[in-house]
Order: C-alpha cells, then sequence, then structure tokens
C-alpha cells in the first residue's frame, strides 16, 4: 500500500488481470473504484517484484486471498 498510495480495500479487491507487471499500471476497473472512473495507478519496481513473489492461486483472480485466489483477503485492514 505504502508504494502505490491505494487503499486497503483496493488491494484486497484487486485482480490479477489489472496488473501488468511487464509495463507497470495497475489498471482498476471503473466499477470496482469507488468514483466510478477508471483508476490507473503505476506500479515503481518495488512494487512489481513484491507482486511477483505473491503465488497465484488456482483460480487466478484476487492477487492478495487466502482461498487461493478464489475470494478477496478479509480483514486486510485489521492486519
Amino acid at each position: 500500500m505504502l508504494l502505490t498510495g491505494c487503499r486497503a480495500g483496493e488491494w484486497a479487491k484487486a485482480l490479477w488481470r489489472w496488473a501488468d507487471l511487464k509495463q507497470g499500471p495497475l489498471v482498476i476497473r471503473a466499477e470496482a473504484y469507488k468514483t466510478d472512473h477508471v483508476h490507473v495507478v503505476p506500479l515503481v519496481p518495488q512494487a512489481i517484484e513484491l507482486l511477483k513473489q505473491i503465488p497465484k492461486g488456482r483460480d487466478n483472480s484476487y492477487i492478495l486471498s487466502n482461498t487461493d485466489g478464489a475470494k478477496p483477503i478479509v480483514g486486510i485492514g485489521k492486519i
């Protein structure tokens, strides 16, 4: 969160298909963002390296998940 400026809830709902680990942006679709506008988050090299270390679940959907990517992580704000 510190490297991107995104809120905990935005990361909790983030999908792998939103992240381009080669070009660097995380593109949050309008329907998933609070203002109903597309939100493009530049990913600095350190953030990309951290994301590459996260194992992709079987489902390959949610980046932060405790259910192999099937559901978003719960309670991230409390961490």
